[in-house]
C-alpha cells in the first residue's frame, strides 16, 4: 500500500577548518615578503568553480537554508534544473521543498526554476512538500503555477502522498485547494485505500466526492484488498463505518477470498 518511504536526506559534510600559517618572525624594520614560489603562484590566474561544483553548491545552500549561497551560486553559473545530487534524483528546487525552504525555492523560481520541473521518476517540487508536509512552500509554488495533479510514475499525485505519508494538514489544505480524489494509483490505489492505511481523520470528506465514493469496492495490490478489508486489518472501526455507510460490501473477498471480517479476526 504504502510508497517506500523517504531515504534519509543526507547532511551536509562539515567543513574543514583551514590550517593556520606558523608566524614568520621578520627583523625589525623589514617588511614581511612571500617566499618566490607563493609570489609566481600570486600571478597565475585564480582556478573558477566549474559547473558541477557550483551546482553542488546549489543544493547545499538549499539544504542549509543559506540564501546569499545560493544566489552566489546562481551567479556563478550552477545549473538551476539539475537533476542528480548525492545519489538522489531531485532538481534544486525540489530539494529546497523537501528541507521547507521558502526563500531559497522563491530564488529558484525567481531565476527561472521550472515550478513544474520533474526527474525521471516524476517527482516534483509540490511532490516533495507534500511528503514532508511543507504547507507554506506548497502554497507558493501553487501560487507560482504548480499544478496538483500531475502524477509520479507510481501514479502518485502530490495529495495521495500527502495522505499516504501521514501528513494530514498538507492533505486537508490540497483538498481545499482543489485536488482530485478520485485518482488511482498504478497497484490500483484509491485516495480511501491510502487514507485508511494512514489514519487520515476527515475521511467523511473523501467519500462526499461522489466518484471517490463510487471506489468503495475498488481491489488493490497483489492481495486484492478494498479499502473496507485495510479498515479491518488497520483497526479503524470509525473508517469502517462510514465506508458501510457508503456502501461498502461486507462480504467482498480479497484475491484469497478473505472478508473483512476474516482479516478482522486474524489481526485482531
Amino acid at each position: 500500500l504504502r510508497p517506500n518511504k523517504i531515504v534519509s536526506r543526507p547532511t551536509c559534510a562539515p567543513s574543514t577548518s583551514p590550517r593556520t600559517p606558523s608566524p614568520h618572525v621578520q627583523p625589525p624594520g623589514v617588511q614581511p615578503s612571500n617566499p618566490p614560489h607563493l609570489d609566481a603562484q600570486a600571478n597565475q590566474p585564480q582556478p573558477v568553480m566549474d559547473n558541477q561544483e557550483t551546482t553542488h553548491q546549489l543544493f547545499d545552500a538549499a539544504e542549509n537554508n543559506n540564501i546569499e549561497e545560493a544566489a552566489a551560486a546562481l551567479d556563478a553559473g550552477a545549473d538551476i534544473e539539475a537533476d542528480r545530487y548525492r545519489g538522489f534524483r531531485v532538481t534544486p528546487l525540489a530539494w529546497a521543498a523537501l528541507y521547507g525552504r521558502v526563500e531559497i525555492a522563491a530564488l529558484l523560481l525567481d531565476r527561472g526554476a521550472h515550478v513544474n520541473g520533474m526527474n525521471e521518476s516524476g517527482q516534483t517540487a509540490l511532490r516533495g512538500a507534500s511528503r514532508t508536509g511543507h504547507i507554506e512552500v506548497a502554497e507558493l509554488l501553487v501560487s507560482r503555477g504548480a499544478s496538483l495533479e500531475v502524477a509520479d510514475q507510481n501514479g502518485l499525485t502530490p495529495l495521495l502522498w500527502a495522505v499516504c505519508a501521514g501528513k494530514h494538514e498538507m492533505a486537508t489544505w490540497l483538498l481545499d485547494q482543489g485536488a482530485r480524489m478520485d485518482v488511482v494509483t498504478s497497484r490500483g490505489n484509491t485516495a480511501l485505500h491510502l487514507a485508511v492505511g494512514s489514519g487520515y481523520p476527515d475521511f467523511a470528506r473523501l467519500l462526499q466526492d461522489a466518484n471517490v465514493a463510487a471506489m468503495v469496492g475498488a481491489k488493490a495490490g497483489w492481495f486484492g484488498w478494498t479499502a473496507l478489508h485495510w479498515a479491518a486489518v488497520s483497526g479503524r472501526p470509525n473508517h469502517l463505518r462510514l465506508l458501510l455507510e457508503a456502501g461498502a460490501t461486507v462480504d467482498v473477498t480479497d484475491a484469497s477470498q478473505r472478508t473483512a471480517l476474516h482479516l478482522a479476526c486474524r489481526h485482531g
